[in-house]
């Protein structure tokens, strides 16, 4: 781990979580997602879904059908994707960012390339960025069109020789930071996680304390 982050050339940054305030948030449009079933059901997606952050939608309401509700049909996942996605389009202006990400962003973006690799909709955090503002200071964005490990593989390969930084807030992005060698800080603001404690690694609340 460098002393500064002044010694990257290059930071990723996970999205949910990260750069958005938007874990709870998106649990709750799952759950909403879900409101007609029975209460047993939701809860049980309820827990699925705060353990799980680094699935894609696709892979959620799978397991949702498949595994808490074992009854699986193309119409119905349809059906979920489809809710999903309205309901985002009208609430996604409610989702705040990370405290201190957007000054962090505004002060790093002409001295490094900044990257976003997240399982979620590449749309969605375009539409979002713009919303805030802050969209033209990304080099690279990359959605769930492809596997997060495959978008690091890309973004190793694309800037070889240079330091690298990883952002994230979830165990996989810790642990795919790992698999690459390349140095992570723990966002902990909006995340779940408990069990970050077992693993040596540096953990912040927020991007606030680089931008004093």
């Amino acid at each position: 781990m460098k002393n500064k982050i002044q010694d990257y050339d290059v930071i990723i940054f996970d999205f949910d979580g990260v750069i958005a305030k938007s874990n709870k948030f998106k649990t709750n449009v799952f759950l909403k997602c879900v409101n007609d079933r029975r209460k047993s059901i939701i809860n049980k997606f309820s827990i699925y879904l705060k353990k799980n952050l680094n699935k894609t939608r696709k892979e959620k309401f799978v397991y949702f059908l498949k595994n808490i509700e074992m009854d699986y049909s193309l119409k119905k996942y349809n059906k979920l994707m489809k809710n999903f996605k309205y309901i985002m389009s009208k609430d996604y202006k409610k989702c705040k960012l990370i405290k201190g990400v957007k000054v962090f962003i505004k002060k790093n973006y002409t001295k490094r390339k900044l990257v976003i690799i997240s399982s979620g909709s590449k749309e969605e955090i375009i539409k979002y960025l713009k919303y805030k503002k802050i969209n033209q200071y990304f080099n690279i964005i990359y959605g769930n069109n492809n596997s997060k490990e495959n978008n690091f593989k890309k973004i190793i390969k694309k800037f070889k020789n240079h330091y690298i930084i990883s952002f994230g807030d979830t165990i996989n992005d810790y642990r795919i930071s790992k698999k690459f060698k390349i140095d992570f800080i723990h966002i902990k603001e909006d995340s779940n996680l408990k069990n970050f404690k077992l693993v040596k690694l540096k953990s912040i609340q927020n991007f606030s304390k680089f931008n004093i």
